[in-house]
């Protein structure tokens, strides 16, 4: 990623975090991104790329990651299920 489009990420992810929070300021970020190359090899490929704040340490990289992927976990999503008791 360029500094340019680096420096105008960090800027708006920090004017989004400013808006949600009052006072708030960014200490660091994780973000997954998946696009599509329409003239890939194969037709429609996916791309997948992981953008983070180059101060963030790796710890807060590792907990912000595991929080995302407990938000897309279909038991934090959509709430514990019943379990099957008669097992």
């Amino acid at each position: 990623m360029s500094m340019h489009t680096k420096r105008a990420l960090e800027a708006a992810v920090a004017a989004h975090l400013a808006d949600e929070c009052d006072d708030a300021y960014l200490t660091g970020y994780v973000i997954q991104i998946v696009g599509i190359e329409p003239l890939a090899e194969h037709e429609n490929s996916e791309v997948y790329l992981t953008a983070f704040m180059d101060s963030l340490p790796y710890h807060a990289g590792v907990g912000l990651s595991q929080m995302l992927g407990r938000y897309f976990d279909a038991s934090f999503v959509y709430g514990p299920q019943e379990e099957d008791h008669d097992l």
